[in-house]
């Protein structure tokens, strides 16, 4: 990812152009999917035979629906932050990482409990998005393990 890649940068589209639409975010979202899949269908072949390298790239492809659904989600729940205009041109792991620092603070302003409810499942997405648990906390693995006994 280059460093341009990993900043948010108001996108240069001329007032008269009034393009920046849900549906219009929507489409970018998915083309930002298809340039990573993009990238990785012109890597080297050499490029996947470093295990390393083969990590990180298998990794990002497993991320980029939850970074694309970051992407989306911070700009429908964060409606405070900022225009979508400025997150335009946001790449998505700049989003995710966007989305997962408000809903912390979602959680850190709401003081309440993890018995509450709601606080729980704020505390369920932020797991979930930073990819500790698939579904719940009690989920268990083929040896009867949970996500937090692995972890």
């Amino acid at each position: 990812v280059s460093r341009s890649q990993r900043t948010c940068k108001p996108a240069k589209v001329p007032p008269e152009d009034d393009k920046h639409t849900a549906d219009g975010f929507v489409s970018n979202i998915v083309q930002s999917c298809r340039q990573v899949l993009n990238l990785h269908m012109t890597r080297p072949p050499g490029d996947y035979a470093n295990h390393e390298t083969f990590r990180q790239l298998v990794l990002e492809m497993i991320q980029v629906r939850t970074m694309a659904r970051s992407k989306f989600f911070e700009w429908a729940d964060n409606q405070g932050s900022s225009s979508l205009r400025l997150r335009w041109n946001c790449s998505l792991r700049t989003a995710q990482r966007r989305y997962l620092s408000f809903l912390v603070n979602q959680l850190n302003e709401r003081r309440i409990s993890l018995a509450h409810d709601d606080s729980k499942e704020l505390a369920t997405q932020i797991c979930k998005l930073k990819g500790l648990i698939s579904k719940s906390v009690d989920e268990r693995n083929e040896n009867g393990e949970t996500p937090l006994m692995t972890a």
